[in-house]
């Protein structure tokens, strides 16, 4: 096969390059005009994970939790009539802006007196600053009226903290396009301007966070990019000294890029954090590629000088050798497919592997056959003394050192064992952001002085037939928001309770201490005011029945914000919050189920108890009246009688469907459940997909060469690496997440390159010197691939290393984890390996090696 692909490439140059530009010209159309940006959360889990499920119904009921941005305005003279005044004028401006969609501060706010000129009872809305004169308030009256109103206190200020909050609601659909995004842009802006008067700005919200990570992603993609190009360039000019080969690298490489990101935008994948590293991985795995290629080109060029016979040998021969390396390389990233931008992320790179290796196979022949035959200093590094000094070294340690090795190898092992104790699992919306970056200090801050920064929300399926003005039901909301309010990881919460103590305030003229649940006789004289009223109108709708309730699915939304803390610490707190808010919306449903139960093992006295519960016994009378209307009527006549069906066959199942229907369905969602959610799920999933990865390469290396010991010598060389990369997380501190749990499964793909290439040439070497022992062939396999390995090796160790320039903290854990690796990776296999086979010299057969399935060899 490989001797007919090495014929086509070098028979049909000119057709096989027209080929390549058409596809590049094809693929860079998609890429210049398609290409899209994304940095949405909710996204990790699958779409039928309850979770999701949860999260998207609230969406469809209430709208986007995460399309607020936050102006913080930190100032002690807020409240004179110049700095106010300022205030109003840049909420005015940024209202004006397109794809804002309401602007909150207290410089807008409304409040309500009754009319009393009118027949109906309603509310007149009054802006409570709109002349800039003061001629109609002055300031301290505006102040009163703001600050006086404890529907604002924690939601729009902080009084000690003398901080004031513009709430910027923001249209999602719109702030999508990249290019419409800039809103968010101009809003810091204009904000910043008045920074002068108003004091110091901060901004948070998951517009803004989102806007910061999509700048940041793009300029880190041409960063990485350039640096990888400069990197990979100095180093291939280091080695080669040739402007030749120099040329080939960059031609595949670019081009490798833009038929990467040109199949994402053809196929409708956005560039998200992860995307954004695919093209100078590219960079960075298809050099290797290229000089695996031109090393065995020069290597057989010494040999004969015939260049043409020689690019044929090298493709026929380096062709299975680089494939197989590739694909086990792919292998390590097409096994992410547990979520959708991982997904995505395991498609473009894995085929992409691929789609470069056949690049630098196709473009490294056909440009070598055009270019004029290899000078002497080209081909130098392959006889310098350090060279030869190298590998004469490494021949030295594996004979003679082995126990040395194997002692080392076992101290480094279990320190890094112990290490991995240390390691602890985490995962935020802001995780990947340093703590000393702006973004950061914002969301700290804003959690230091309101209590949370991350949407959370808390729906409750109340009863149809009680409704919201229920007063059982409005205590058991208060209490809920007392118990959320109560908690330091959590803002102020907010209600459809808070809008009827505002009410109830509006009703006695403002005053703050009736700022509590209306009795029923004020609740009365409220509904008359409500139906007469359109509250949409007020603080811009977000302070609205309609906003905090949906009456077409009996569905009651408690609305706060969380700080951002790691996954397993929101799932507890959810845990634990979710068991007393359950306890306080079905206080008595246990002890109800617990009487059911009994009733159906027998005990037909605990069916007198559930009917001593008002609610279940009209439920239950309700339930028997559907089939006989005439029980009605008997039961109010005789009430006594509801005791007969003690003893009734169909009365368990009522009273198990009655007890079900009392039960008051609460779920939590919001950002920092999907999120956190999402991370527990992504972490478990990966670590199974690190498993089947190893696994799977483990049964493709026992395919080629039949041996368990051959196996066992090449994937402990390869896994030790990963082990002491994770003990080197425990040791510093850092956190296992998916940004570095990923690491795992791309680095085994990369390393075990080595031990493929390095089992290639000692099966060379039997066909070639079937005379010489096991040992002697394994050194010569050594010695004609030790630069290679260690070359590779070396440019795959500092594309990786730019990646800790990175502003994200999970970006610059990927270049150091997988650099270490790699360079852990490079002495296992240059020195672990060979000895391992060496001490296994009795257990494996040449035949083993020379009957391995790499056609072409």
């Amino acid at each position: 096969m490989w001797r007919k692909v090495a014929l086509i490439i070098l028979r049909n140059r000119v057709y096989l390059l027209a080929v390549v530009a058409l596809i590049t010209a094809f693929f860079a159309y998609f890429l210049v005009t398609q290409i899209e940006i994304d940095n949405r959360y909710g996204i990790i889990l699958p779409d039928d994970h309850p979770i999701q499920h949860d999260y998207k119904k609230f969406k469809r009921q209430f709208g986007d939790d995460g399309s607020t941005m936050v102006v913080v305005v930190s100032s002690k003279q807020l409240y004179t009539p110049s700095n106010f005044k300022k205030l109003k004028i840049l909420g005015d401006k940024i209202l004006a802006l397109p794809g804002v969609l309401h602007v909150i501060s207290e410089a807008n706010l409304f409040y309500l007196t009754k009319d009393t000129s009118r027949f109906k009872k309603q509310f007149i809305s009054h802006r409570i600053f709109f002349d800039t004169t003061y001629s109609e308030k002055s300031i301290e009256t505006i102040r009163h009226l703001v600050r006086g109103n404890p529907l604002y206190d924690k939601l729009l200020y902080n009084r000690k903290a003398n901080i004031s909050l513009m709430l910027i609601g923001l249209d999602e659909s719109f702030i999508k396009d990249k290019k419409n995004a800039r809103v968010v842009a101009k809003i810091e802006t204009l904000a910043r301007g008045y920074e002068k008067s108003l004091g110091p700005m901060r901004f948070t919200g998951l517009p803004h966070f989102r806007f910061a990570m999509t700048e940041r992603i793009w300029r880190e993609m041409y960063l990485f990019l350039t640096l990888s190009f400069l990197i990979t360039t100095a180093l291939i000019y280091y080695f080669y000294r040739s402007i030749r080969i120099l040329f080939i690298c960059l031609t595949i490489v670019g081009i490798s890029i833009v038929w990467a990101l040109g199949m994402a935008a053809l196929l409708g994948y956005p560039i998200t954090p992860m995307m954004a590293v695919v093209p100078p991985l590219l960079v960075i795995i298809g050099v290797p590629n290229i000089i695996y290629i031109i090393t065995h080109f020069y290597q057989e060029f010494l040999k004969s000088r015939n260049k043409i016979k020689c690019i044929y040998i090298t493709l026929r021969h380096i062709g299975p050798i680089t494939f197989l390396m590739n694909l086990t390389t792919a292998i390590g990233f097409i096994t992410f497919t547990n979520s959708e931008r991982l997904r995505e992320f395991g498609i473009i790179s894995s085929v992409n592997v691929m789609v470069v290796f056949s690049l630098s196979l196709l473009l490294v022949g056909i440009l070598l056959s055009y270019f004029g035959p290899p000078k002497e200093k080209h081909m130098s590094f392959l006889t310098q003394k350090t060279s030869l000094h190298f590998i004469h070294k490494l021949s030295h340690i594996i004979q003679h050192r082995k126990k040395t090795v194997y002692g080392i190898t076992a101290a480094l092992f279990l320190i890094a064992v112990w290490g991995t104790s240390f390691i602890e699992v985490t995962g935020n919306v802001t995780g990947d952001i340093l703590k000393n970056d702006p973004i950061a200090k914002d969301f700290a801050y804003m959690e230091k002085n309101f209590g949370g920064t991350i949407p959370f929300e808390i729906l409750v399926n109340y009863s149809p037939r009680s409704g919201i003005f229920s007063k059982p039901l409005m205590d058991q909301v208060q209490e809920a928001q007392n118990l959320i309010d109560g908690d330091t990881l959590f803002s102020k919460s907010l209600s459809y309770v808070n809008l009827l103590k505002f009410l109830n305030m509006s009703l006695h003229e403002n005053d703050s201490s009736f700022y509590k649940i209306p009795t029923k006789r004020e609740l009365i004289l409220l509904k008359e005011y409500m139906d007469n009223f359109n509250f949409n109108g007020i603080n811009n709708s977000r302070i609205s029945i309609k906003d905090l309730v949906d009456t077409s699915s009996k569905t009651l939304r408690i609305r706060a914000q969380m700080k951002d803390l790691g996954s397993f610490i929101v799932t507890d707190k959810i845990s634990a919050i979710r068991l007393k808010i359950n306890r306080i919306f079905n206080p008595h449903q246990e002890e109800l189920e617990a009487f059911v139960l009994a009733y159906a093992s027998g005990k037909e006295t605990y069916f007198d108890s559930l009917m001593e519960n008002s609610a279940i016994a009209n439920a239950f009378i309700l339930e028997l009246s559907i089939k006989d209307p005439a029980v009605l009527q008997d039961l109010d006549v005789n009430p006594e009688n509801i005791y007969l069906y003690r003893n009734s066959k169909n009365s368990l199942l009522i009273l198990k469907r009655v007890v079900e229907q009392q039960r008051l369905v609460i779920d939590f969602t919001g950002i920092s459940v999907v999120v956190s959610e999402g991370t527990k799920y992504l972490v478990r999933n990966l670590c199974q997909t690190l498993v089947f990865t190893i696994l799977l390469i483990s049964l493709i290396i026992y395919f080629l060469f039949k041996s368990f010991y051959v196996n066992l010598a090449t994937m402990l060389p390869n896994v030790i690496p990963l082990v002491i990369t994770a003990g080197i997380m425990g040791i510093f501190n850092i956190p296992l997440k998916p940004s570095t749990l990923i690491i795992f499964g791309i680095a085994i793909g990369i390393t075990i390159n080595d031990a493929i290439l390095l089992l290639a040439k000692l099966k060379t070497g039997i066909k070639q010197f079937p005379h010489l022992s096991k040992s002697e062939l394994l050194m010569k396999a050594l010695e004609d691939n030790a630069l290679g390995m260690a070359y590779t090796s070396i440019v795959l160790f500092f594309g990786f290393i730019l990646f800790t320039f990175s502003q994200f903290g999970g970006t610059q854990a990927l270049g150091f984890l997988i650099s270490i690796t790699i360079l852990n990776g490079m002495f296992t296999n240059l020195i672990l390996l060979p000895c391992l086979l060496l001490s296994f010299e009795n257990r494996w057969k040449k035949q083993d090696i020379q009957n391995a399935e790499i056609e072409g060899l």
